[in-house]
C-alpha cells in the first residue's frame, strides 16, 4: 500500500513539473515580449529625438506658420508615441517579474513534493529493513531454540 502511495506522490511530481514546465514557457514568452517592446521604445525614442533635432533645424532658418505648425504636430506625436512605447514595456516588464514570482513559487512546489516523495521512499525503505530485522531474529529465535541439529 505504501509503494501506491509513492506512485501517487510521483504522479503529483510529474504534474507539478509540467506546470513548472509551462510556468517556465510562460515566462520565456513575456522576456520574448518585453524584448519587443524595449525594441520598440528605442526606436520610439530615436524618431522623438529626430522630430526635436528637425524643429530645431526648422527654428534656425526661415519657415512659414503651416511648416511650424506641421513640425510641432509631428513633433508631439513622436513623443505621445515613445510615451506609449514606454508604457508598454513597464507594463511587459511587470508581467516578466510576475511570471518569474510564479516560476518560483512553482519551483518551491516541486521541491516540496520531491522532498516528500523522498522522505516516504525512506521510510519505506526503514519499514522494510526493521521487517527484515524482525524476520532474521525470529529465524535466529527458532534455531536457538530448535538446538543444535544432530546428523
Amino acid at each position: 500500500m505504501s509503494g501506491d502511495r509513492t506512485r501517487r506522490f510521483n504522479r503529483l511530481a510529474e504534474l507539478r513539473q509540467r506546470e513548472l514546465d509551462k510556468e517556465a514557457a510562460a515566462l520565456a514568452r513575456a522576456r520574448a515580449k518585453e524584448q519587443d517592446a524595449r525594441a520598440k521604445l528605442e526606436e520610439a525614442e530615436a524618431r522623438a529625438k529626430e522630430a526635436v533635432l528637425a524643429r530645431e533645424t526648422l527654428s534656425k532658418g526661415p519657415a512659414s506658420a503651416s511648416d511650424w505648425a506641421a513640425q510641432e504636430a509631428w513633433l508631439a506625436a513622436q513623443r505621445k508615441k515613445a510615451q506609449r512605447a514606454s508604457d508598454q514595456r513597464l507594463e511587459c516588464a511587470r508581467e516578466v517579474e510576475a511570471a518569474r514570482e510564479s516560476v518560483v513559487k512553482m519551483r518551491v512546489r516541486v521541491r516540496g513534493l520531491e522532498t516528500l516523495v523522498e522522505r516516504v521512499e525512506a521510510d519505506e525503505r526503514e519499514a522494510q529493513a526493521q521487517a527484515d530485522r524482525r524476520l532474521e531474529d525470529e529465524i535466529a529465535g527458532q534455531v536457538v531454540l530448535s538446538g543444535p541439529s544432530s546428523r
